[in-house]
Protein backbone atom coordinates (compact mmCIF):
# COMPACT_ATOMS: atom_id res chain seq x y z
CA UNK A 1 0.00 0.00 0.00
CA UNK A 2 2.58 2.70 0.39
CA UNK A 3 2.96 5.32 3.21
CA UNK A 4 -0.76 6.50 4.26
CA UNK A 5 -1.20 9.16 6.51
CA UNK A 6 -3.48 7.57 9.19
CA UNK A 7 -3.77 4.59 11.68
CA UNK A 8 -6.82 3.59 9.62
CA UNK A 9 -5.28 1.68 6.53
CA UNK A 10 -5.08 -2.18 6.60
CA UNK A 11 -3.73 -4.99 3.67
CA UNK A 12 -5.32 -7.91 3.84
CA UNK A 13 -4.50 -10.52 1.45
CA UNK A 14 -7.53 -12.73 1.15
CA UNK A 15 -5.90 -15.54 -0.94
CA UNK A 16 -4.04 -17.25 -4.03
CA UNK A 17 -4.57 -19.58 -6.78
CA UNK A 18 -3.51 -20.77 -10.25
CA UNK A 19 -5.48 -19.21 -12.96
CA UNK A 20 -4.87 -19.34 -16.86
CA UNK A 21 -1.39 -20.01 -16.46
CA UNK A 22 -0.76 -17.45 -13.72
CA UNK A 23 -0.92 -16.84 -9.99
CA UNK A 24 -3.59 -14.26 -8.95
CA UNK A 25 -3.40 -12.95 -5.58
CA UNK A 26 -6.35 -11.54 -3.91
CA UNK A 27 -5.73 -8.46 -1.39
CA UNK A 28 -8.43 -5.93 -0.30
CA UNK A 29 -7.19 -3.00 1.16
CA UNK A 30 -9.14 -0.72 3.49
CA UNK A 31 -8.14 3.11 3.20
CA UNK A 32 -10.66 5.15 4.96
CA UNK A 33 -9.42 8.12 6.90
CA UNK A 34 -13.12 8.44 7.90
CA UNK A 35 -12.74 5.67 10.71
CA UNK A 36 -14.16 6.20 14.29
CA UNK A 37 -10.16 6.36 15.97
CA UNK A 38 -8.67 7.50 13.28
CA UNK A 39 -5.86 10.02 14.13
CA UNK A 40 -2.85 11.51 11.83
CA UNK A 41 -0.23 8.44 11.84
CA UNK A 42 2.59 7.39 9.35
CA UNK A 43 2.24 3.87 8.51
CA UNK A 44 3.19 1.22 6.08
CA UNK A 45 0.17 -1.17 5.93
CA UNK A 46 1.17 -4.64 5.07
CA UNK A 47 0.83 -8.24 4.51
CA UNK A 48 2.71 -11.48 3.95
CA UNK A 49 1.35 -15.29 2.74
CA UNK A 50 3.75 -18.17 2.24
CA UNK A 51 3.00 -19.79 -1.52
CA UNK A 52 4.84 -22.27 -3.00
CA UNK A 53 7.80 -21.88 -5.57
CA UNK A 54 6.87 -21.13 -9.31
CA UNK A 55 7.58 -20.12 -12.46
CA UNK A 56 3.91 -18.79 -13.59
CA UNK A 57 3.83 -14.57 -13.59
CA UNK A 58 2.08 -13.04 -10.75
CA UNK A 59 -0.91 -10.70 -10.73
CA UNK A 60 -1.98 -8.59 -7.77
CA UNK A 61 -5.88 -8.14 -7.57
CA UNK A 62 -7.07 -5.37 -5.50
CA UNK A 63 -9.73 -4.47 -4.19
CA UNK A 64 -10.47 -1.27 -1.82
CA UNK A 65 -13.02 -1.68 0.88
CA UNK A 66 -14.09 1.25 3.09
CA UNK A 67 -13.92 1.05 6.44
CA UNK A 68 -17.79 0.82 7.24
CA UNK A 69 -18.15 -2.21 5.13
CA UNK A 70 -14.79 -3.83 6.16
CA UNK A 71 -15.95 -3.51 10.07
CA UNK A 72 -20.00 -4.78 9.09
CA UNK A 73 -17.83 -8.09 7.15
CA UNK A 74 -15.43 -8.55 10.49
CA UNK A 75 -18.98 -8.25 12.62
CA UNK A 76 -20.12 -11.01 10.73
CA UNK A 77 -16.93 -13.55 11.46
CA UNK A 78 -17.37 -12.97 15.03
Amino acid sequence: MGERPSCCNWTIIDGACEVDGQVEVFVSNVDDVRCIGSYPAVTYPADAVRLPQTDLPVVFRETQIPCTRWAKQFKLLQ
